[in-house]
C-alpha cells in the first residue's frame, strides 16, 4: 500500500551477486613514487579483501482492492576494504581527493571516509588487518597511502580511480611547492632512495636563487631512469645548471644575471667578470684570429615558446604557458618551440617565467665563442664564470660572455667555449597576465542545503493512492539539482528513504492580500513571489484553468489560473480568471506572505499509511548538486516535522442523512456525494446529548456509491453521525447527525441477507433487503 507499511512481500527477483572484487588498480613491480610539494598522484592497490555483497529489497504492488500482489526485487551493493599505496615516506600530509570526477576536501570526507598513514618509520600495521587478518598485517614503513574497511562500492564490483593531493617532502614554510635545490640533495644523498655519492655538492647559491626568483617545484618521481636525467629536468625548470668546482665538488649555478626578491629572499648575481682577456692572453698561431666566432641566424630563433604544467589551480590539469615574441614574428615568421613538459611545475607564474626566460635565451644569445688558454695561467676558471673578450679584428672591447665549457687538449691548454652574456636576459619580467584558469568541472561541488520546503497533504482526487503528502522543495547554492528524502515516524531515530526529487518546485509566497471571491474569480488578483525556488510560472487558458491543469496551493485553497503576468524577476501577477475552492478546498481571504505552491510534477510525492495519520513524521531533504553528486548525509540535515494527515481539503457534508428503526435493525440513507475525492462514508454514534464526533464509536464504514444500509443497532436513545472520508484519510468538516430512541422489538422480522465484503479494508457489513 505504501512506503510506511505493505502485506509481507513475495520474491520475484533474485538476481546473481558478484563474488569477487575486479582488480584494476594494482601493478607489481611499480615504482614507489619520491613526491617534492604538493602534487597530484594515483595510488597503487597492495591489498583488497573482504568482499562482501549486501542484498536490498524493493517492493512493489500494494494489497488494495484490483491491485496486483505484492513482489520484492532485489538489488546489491558490495563493499571491500583495501590499503592503497601512494609513494615514498615520510610525507606531511594528504589534502584533497579525487573519486573519478568527484572532488572531496580531504581522504576522510563524508562519501570517501578512508584514512591516511604517511609512511613513516617504523609504521604500525593497520588495526583492521592485525584484527582480521593478522598474518597478512605489515607495517608498509617508508610507504604512505590511505586504506579503508568496508568500503561501500555502490552497484559495482570494482574500485573506482582514486586520485590524491599528496604533501610531500621538503615544503617550503608557509608555501605549497619545495626548492630545487632540496629536491636535487635528496635524490642525490637521501640513504633510503638517493645516490649517495662520495662528492660533496654545493646548492647554497642555487637555493638562494630558486627561492628568490621563485622557481619552486613540486615533482612526482614515478618512473625509474637515471639520476643524471631527473636531475637535469630540475635544472631545465630552474633556469640553471651544474659545473664540478675544483675537480671535487658538484656546484649548481643559476643562469640568473639580475638580482631578484621573492618570499622574503634576496638573491644578487655574481656578473662581475673574473678576466679581461686580450690578444695576449690567448693562445694560437698568428696566422688565425685567436677568437672563432659562431653565429647563428636570428631569422631560425624558436620565437615561440609553450611550458606544459600541471595547474595546481585547476585541479593540476594539464595547462600550457605560452610566450611569444611579436617583433620577432613580424620580422621574420613565427618559429614555434616543441612544447616543454615541465610537470613539476605547479603554478602558471612559474611556468609563464620560466618560458620567458627560455625565449630571451633563444631570441638574445646568438653567438658561441672558442679560443685557447693556457692552463697554467687560466686552470681555475670554470663554467658559468663571467670574463669578457678584446679582439679588434672582431671588434669586441671587454665584450662579456659567460663560459659554458671547458676542455683540457693534449698540449694541456684549455680550449674554451663561452656564450653571449647580455645582462637580463637571464631574468623574466614581471608582467600582468591574465592566466586562463581552464574548466575543470568538480562534480563533487557541495549543493547546499534546502530552502524551506512546503509540507502538505495531497488532494485525494489527484494522487496515485489516496494517501499521499506532498512536499515542494528548492535550494539554496547555485549548484543545487535536487534532493533525496528520507522519513522517520520514531521521532527521527532512524531514517528510510522515501523518495528523490530531481529539480526545484516552483513555490513562493503573496505579495499582497487575496480576498475572498467567487468562482470563477474574474475581479482579483494573486500576486505571487517565487524567488525562493526561481520558478517560473506560464500562461495557460480559461479551459486550462477551468480542467485545474494550472492547480496551485494557496494556504489551504486549491485555485487555478488562467493569466500569469511576469511583473519583475520571479514576480507573476495571477489574473484574468480564476477558479476558486478548486477540488472541495474552502474559498477563503489570504495575507501578505501566504504560503503559494504550483502543484504540478515537481513536487515529492510521499505515499503514507492511513494507520499513521496523527503521528508526527519527521523528514530529511538530502541535497545533491546539478550531476547527482556531492549528496549531504543524514547527520548534515536538519529535520522538518509534520503530521500525517493534516488536512487540506476536506469532503462535504452529508445531507438528507436520516435513521429509522425496523425490527431489531436501523436503516440509515443519505444522498451520495457527487465528489470524484470522496472514497467512502462512515457512521458512529453516542449518547443522545453527545454531538462530537471524536466521541463517537465507530459503527461502519462503506465505499461511495452506497447511500443506503441496515444495521443491528442495541437498544438506547442514540445520536447517529456520518461523515465522508476523502482518499486522503480527511472526514467532513462536520458530521451529519440524527437523534434515534432504539427498542426492544416484540415482533420477528423475515429478512433476505446477503453478507459481502464492501471493499472498506477490515470491515464486513449485513444488506438487509425487506419484503415491503
Amino acid at each position: 500500500m505504501s512506503l510506511f507499511g505493505s502485506p509481507k512481500p513475495s520474491l520475484s527477483q533474485q538476481p546473481p551477486s558478484y563474488n569477487a572484487l575486479r582488480i584494476q588498480t594494482s601493478t607489481n613491480g611499480m615504482v614507489i613514487p619520491v613526491v617534492f610539494g604538493w602534487t597530484r598522484i594515483t595510488g597503487n592497490l597492495i591489498w583488497a579483501g573482504d568482499f562482501a555483497a549486501v542484498p536490498h529489497y524493493s517492493s512493489s504492488g500494494g494489497g488494495g482492492k484490483g491491485s496486483t500482489p505484492n513482489t520484492t526485487s532485489i538489488s546489491y551493493t558490495y563493499t571491500v576494504s583495501f590499503i592503497m599505496a601512494l609513494c615514498e615516506g615520510l610525507i606531511t600530509g594528504i589534502a584533497q581527493a579525487w573519486l573519478n570526477k568527484e572532488q572531496y576536501a580531504s581522504p576522510s570526507a563524508a562519501g570517501l571516509l578512508l584514512t591516511s598513514f604517511y609512511g613513516s618509520d617504523p609504521q604500525s600495521p593497520w588495526g583492521y588487518m592485525t584484527t582480521n587478518h593478522p598474518s597478512e598485517a605489515l607495517g608498509y614503513l617508508d610507504t604512505a597511502g590511505v586504506e579503508c574497511a568496508n568500503y561501500d562500492l555502490g552497484n559495482s564490483d570494482a574500485l573506482p580511480n582514486f586520485t590524491f593531493e599528496v604533501e610531500g617532502m621538503n615544503i617550503v614554510g608557509g608555501l605549497l611547492d619545495a626548492n630545487p635545490a632540496d629536491i636535487i640533495t635528496q635524490i642525490i644523498t637521501n640513504a633510503k632512495f638517493g645516490l649517495v655519492p662520495s662528492f660533496p655538492l654545493d646548492v647554497s647559491d642555487y637555493a638562494t636563487y630558486c627561492l628568490a626568483a621563485n622557481f619552486l617545484l613540486s615533482p612526482a618521481f614515478t618512473e625509474q631512469k637515471n639520476l643524471a636525467d631527473h636531475v637535469q629536468d630540475i635544472l631545465d625548470q630552474s633556469n640553471s645548471t651544474c659545473v664540478w668546482h675544483d675537480a671535487s665538488t658538484l656546484r649548481i649555478v643559476p643562469f640568473g644575471d639580475t638580482s631578484v626578491t621573492a618570499n622574503s629572499t634576496t638573491w644578487n648575481p655574481s656578473v662581475t667578470p673574473l678576466y679581461d682577456l686580450t690578444d695576449d692572453d690567448f693562445l694560437g698561431d698568428n696566422s688565425a684570429d685567436p677568437i672563432k666566432v659562431t653565429r647563428k641566424s636570428p631569422a631560425n630563433a624558436e620565437n615561440d615558446v609553450k611550458v606544459e604544467f600541471f595547474d595546481r589551480a585547476n585541479d593540476y590539469n594539464v595547462g600550457v604557458a605560452e610566450v611569444y615574441d611579436q617583433g620577432s614574428i613580424d620580422l621574420y615568421v613565427k618559429r614555434p618551440s616543441s612544447t616543454k613538459q615541465y610537470h613539476a611545475i605547479c603554478q602558471a607564474s612559474i611556468a609563464a617565467a620560466l618560458a620567458q626566460v627560455i625565449q630571451q635565451r633563444q631570441l638574445y644569445i646568438r653567438n658561441e665563442y672558442n679560443f685557447q688558454l693556457s692552463s697554467m695561467k687560466y686552470g681555475h676558471l670554470e663554467p658559468m664564470d663571467i670574463v669578457t673578450l678584446t679582439d679588434a679584428g672582431l671588434g669586441l672591447n671587454k665584450f662579456p660572455v659567460r663560459i659554458i665549457q671547458i676542455d683540457e687538449n693534449e698540449g694541456w691548454d684549455l680550449d674554451v667555449t663561452a656564450e653571449d652574456f647580455p645582462q637580463g636576459v637571464g631574468h623574466a619580467a614581471t608582467y600582468g597576465r591574465q592566466a586562463g584558469s581552464g574548466y575543470a568541472v568538480n562534480y563533487n561541488v557541495a549543493p547546499g542545503n534546502v530552502n524551506t520546503p512546503v509540507i502538505f497533504n495531497a488532494p485525494g482526487a489527484l494522487t496515485a493512492t489516496g494517501y499521499e503528502i506532498w512536499a515542494a522543495a528548492s535550494g539554496a547554492g547555485a549548484a543545487w539539482g535536487g534532493c533525496d528524502i528520507y522519513a522517520s515516524t520514531d521521532g527521527g531515530t532512524s531514517y528510510k528513504f522515501i523518495t528523490r526529487l530531481l529539480g526545484a518546485s516552483r513555490y513562493g509566497v503573496l505579495t499582497a492580500p487575496l480576498a475572498i471571491g467567487s468562482d470563477p474569480d474574474t475581479s482579483h488578483t494573486c500576486a505571487v513571489d517565487l524567488t525562493t525556488s526561481k520558478g517560473v510560472m506560464l500562461s495557460g487558458t480559461q479551459a486550462d484553468a477551468d480542467n485545474n491543469i494550472t492547480l496551485c496551493l494557496v494556504d489551504s485553497e486549491l485555485i487555478s489560473y488562467q493569466t500569469a503576468n511576469l511583473t519583475s524577476l520571479y514576480h507573476y501577477n495571477l489574473t484574468t480568471y480564476m477558479r476558486r475552492g478548486c477540488y472541495g478546498s474552502a474559498i477563503a481571504a489570504h495575507a501578505t506572505n501566504a504560503q503559494f505552491v504550483r502543484l504540478d510534477d515537481a513536487l515529492a510525492k510521499i505515499p503514507f499509511d492511513p494507520a499513521l495519520i496523527g503521528q508526527t513524521l519527521y523528514l530529511k531533504f538530502l541535497s545533491f548538486n546539478t550531476w547527482q553528486a556531492g549528496n549531504q548525509e543524514l547527520a548534515d540535515v536538519s529535520p522538518y516535522t509534520y503530521v500525517i494527515g493534516a488536512g487540506l481539503s476536506f469532503p462535504g457534508i452529508i445531507q438528507n442523512f436520516s435513521a429509522s428503526q425496523n425490527g431489531v435493525f436501523v436503516i440509515f440513507s443519505w444522498n451520495d456525494l457527487d465528489d470524484a475525492s470522496v472514497a467512502g462514508y462512515e457512521i458512529r454514534y453516542n449518547a443522545a446529548a453527545d454531538t462530537n464526533w471524536r466521541d463517537g464509536t465507530p459503527i461502519t464504514q462503506v465505499e461511495k456509491g452506497t447511500h443506503l444500509v441496515s444495521l443491528k443497532v442495541a437498544p438506547g436513545n442514540w445520536n447517529f453521525m456520518i461523515c465522508a472520508i476523502d482518499k486522503s484519510g480527511n472526514y467532513s468538516p462536520s458530521p451529519a447527525s440524527y437523534v434515534l430512541t432504539v427498542t426492544n422489538p416484540n415482533f420477528p422480522v423475515i429478512a433476505l441477507t446477503n453478507e459481502a465484503t464492501l471493499g472498506w479494508p477490515g470491515t464486513k457489513t449485513n444488506l438487509i433487503v425487506h419484503p415491503t
